[in-house]
């Protein structure tokens, strides 16, 4: 976990000119996973750092209510968690921008399958942080936005998601390991902030179920996902960043009485196995399939910061694992 922390840090940003982007607000979710389970002072000085220099605020280069944007606001609303009378104004550009949303939020609004990872995340720890009225209305908002969603690009035969209409109309047999993978990552990480009281969280509980006895079976012999789930002789290539979510996930599920410990902890073990595996010398991880909306190739030289992300957000969950 430190090795590949350090490695990706001092690598920089992605994309300099917009750090607060999806891509490098993945990598500091992992980042703070990794403060929540060691207390590594470090992980949440490089946490505090990135989100300081973005001065807390959400890109703006496309629309407001873009759930890629809305990625970093989940780490500047943790670190308000953390301490909210220090942190007091971290979360003012995120909640300024889901509350512009909520007052009258468009029909699909999350119209692809990673958006269920970028943007509910954020919802449910607004709600959290609410102590006016105790986040009914974001919850209510998440549960509405996520419902709709899934109602579009999930099916129920498969028990996974198309990552878009698009796929779901032109490729009907492509599901994508890496969007899977958002939706479950997506899944937990609401799960982890959603009241108990909350009307819809049985059906989190049961979507995540339902997605890991999807997924397991087509688990590779290295204990790595390929890009494409149903056809893992398109792109034979291993794939670290879809591995990551599915296992950071599924990890979460045994730790969180979720997923039955016996079924799936040899699914995680050999997942975390075949992650290590590729983590080269100097800390990169590799086989990184590059952004985009589709199963790919990936070379062993391919790294990138969300991938990073997601091998420390599975990390976090396998270290706590009994």
């Amino acid at each position: 976990m430190k090795k590949v922390e350090t490695y990706q840090v001092t690598q920089g940003p992605l994309d300099p000119s917009g750090t607060d982007r999806w891509t490098e607000a993945t990598l500091y979710l992992g980042v703070l996973a990794a403060y929540y389970v060691t207390k590594d002072p470090q992980y949440l000085t490089d946490a505090t750092t990135w989100s300081s220099k973005n001065k807390y605020a959400l890109l703006t280069t496309t629309a407001a209510d873009y759930a890629d944007n809305w990625t970093a606001g989940q780490v500047y609303t943790e670190l308000y968690l953390l301490d909210p009378t220090a942190n007091a104004s971290d979360i003012t550009a995120s909640k300024a921008a889901v509350d512009a949303v909520t007052a009258s939020p468009p029909t699909l609004l999350w119209y692809w399958c990673d958006a269920l990872f970028m943007a509910p995340g954020l919802v449910v720890r607004l709600g959290a942080a609410d102590a006016t009225s105790g986040g009914a209305t974001y919850y209510s908002f998440l549960d509405n936005e996520w419902t709709q969603t899934y109602t579009v690009l999930y099916d129920p035969t498969q028990k996974l998601f198309w990552r878009d209409a698009t796929t779901k109309a032109n490729t009907p047999t492509t599901y994508w390991s890496r969007g899977n993978g958002w939706v479950m990552a997506g899944t937990a990480r609401v799960l982890e902030y959603l009241p108990q009281t909350d009307v819809q969280r049985s059906a989190y509980v049961t979507l995540l179920q339902n997605m890991a006895s999807a997924v397991a079976p087509l688990q590779g012999s290295d204990g790595l996902w390929r890009s494409n789930l149903l056809d893992a002789n398109a792109f034979p290539n291993p794939e670290t960043s879809g591995t990551g979510l599915m296992t950071f996930a599924m990890a979460w599920g045994i730790n969180n009485g979720v997923l039955d410990g016996p079924t799936y902890r040899p699914v995680v073990d050999k997942a975390w196995s075949g992650l290590v595996a590729n983590v080269n010398s100097a800390g990169m991880l590799q086989y990184v399939q590059a952004a985009g909306s589709a199963p790919a190739a990936a070379k062993q030289s391919d790294t990138f910061d969300y991938g990073v992300g997601a091998f420390l957000l599975a990390a976090s969950e396998v270290a706590k694992l009994p």
